[in-house]
């Protein structure tokens, strides 16, 4: 019986999950333009149209889904931009390859910058969990100095690298800032 509760509040979790974006009052609301710039500002798929139709049980008509992209659509013009590519890739997110031709280069340039932001922030943690880990083998009393030696090496080696790595981000930071300068003052124009 336990066991048949338990499929049973999976299965009803897994249903309400298509709307968990959505608060009971937005499904209920039916406001399709307002879900569609929700979904373009987050920079989704088209696709979603359907499955929030199905989720919330929400109209799926031609003109809701005119509504819909029409919000998508202004949505998409507040995601498809340089600055927010950047922050999206250096946060580890994905990109769906949404944004119309006119911008995708533009918020390409910035996700390419932000991706690379991200790995070299990757990489430096990883520096610093090898010297962590190579740093305790020093800790043995019984190392044979050779060994020792290598284990210096190693420390020395992976100092080096992280001092690159974080000149390497420094320049990448700067190169980000200005870009979101630029954007900005776009903006403002």
């Amino acid at each position: 019986m336990r066991r048949y509760f338990s499929i049973r509040m999976i299965g009803l979790a897994l249903a309400l999950s298509g709307c968990a974006t959505y608060t009971t009052d937005e499904c209920a609301s039916g406001d399709w333009n307002k879900i569609g710039l929700q979904d373009g500002r987050d920079g989704q798929t088209a696709d979603r149209f359907n499955r929030h139709g199905k989720a919330c049980t929400l109209d799926r008509s031609e003109k809701s889904r005119a509504l819909y992209m029409a919000g998508r659509n202004k949505g998409l013009a507040l995601y498809c931009t340089a600055e927010r590519g950047y922050r999206e890739a250096a946060l580890g997110q994905k990109y769906y390859g949404v944004c119309p031709p006119e911008t995708a280069r533009l918020f390409s340039t910035g996700f390419q910058l932000g991706g690379r932001i991200h790995q070299v922030e990757t990489q430096i943690s990883a520096a610093n969990d090898a010297y962590f880990e190579v740093s305790k083998k020093l800790e043995n009393s019984a190392l044979p100095e050779a060994q020792r030696s290598a284990v210096q090496r190693e420390q020395v080696r992976l100092q080096s690298e992280e001092t690159r790595l974080r000149e390497e981000l420094a320049q990448l930071t700067e190169q980000a800032d200005a870009m979101v300068r630029a954007s900005r003052s776009k903006k403002k124009e």
